[in-house]
């Protein structure tokens, strides 16, 4: 009998939460600040790259390009754009609004609220890295190849994922 009231009052949180989730989400989406940095801004910053950079190589006797050498830095700045910038930034103004101290007496809490929108973030971070990963592989044409055990020692048992560029002639082909 006590598993079923567990399960239940699981449900109901869960319920809550994805209730939550959704309005959060649209407020978030309505806001367009988190869409502009976290989702449009690594996006350009990869195609301008793209469009400067193109197939030349980071340096003269090395065999990857600029933009192979660059995919880190940008996956780096989409994912801290969204959530590592985004979340301070959400908590200092629900604290000038007041807005957590009135969540501290309703049934939700605000540690609810801030764990909704750690979740928003985490969606608008993945959701970032993948458009950036998207661009890098079709319109520039980056490819995809993996690694296996015979890595370096250095670097962590499994698979390991190396991505390379193709050119012919000066020109990107697929």
């Amino acid at each position: 009998m006590r598993i079923c009231g567990l399960l239940e009052r699981g449900k109901k949180a869960l319920n809550k939460f994805f209730t939550m989730l959704k309005t959060e989400l649209k407020l978030s989406f309505r806001g367009m600040d988190m869409v502009i940095f976290a989702l449009c801004m690594p996006v350009v910053v990869a195609l301008i790259l793209g469009v400067i950079y193109g197939a030349k190589t980071a340096a003269p006797e090395v065999k990857y390009t600029f933009l192979e050498q660059s995919f880190g830095a940008l996956s780096a700045i989409a994912i801290c754009a969204g959530s590592v910038m985004g979340l301070p930034l959400l908590i200092s103004d629900y604290r000038q609004k007041k807005i957590l101290k009135r969540y501290k007496v309703t049934p939700a809490g605000p540690a609810f609220l801030l764990a909704v929108w750690v979740t928003i973030y985490a969606v608008y971070s993945l959701l970032s890295l993948g458009l950036v990963f998207g661009v890098f592989i079709h319109i520039f044409w980056m490819q995809v190849q993996r690694i296996g055990r015979d890595f370096p020692a250095h670097v962590s048992s499994g698979d390991v994922f190396d991505v390379q560029h193709r050119t012919y002639g000066g020109r990107c082909c697929a």
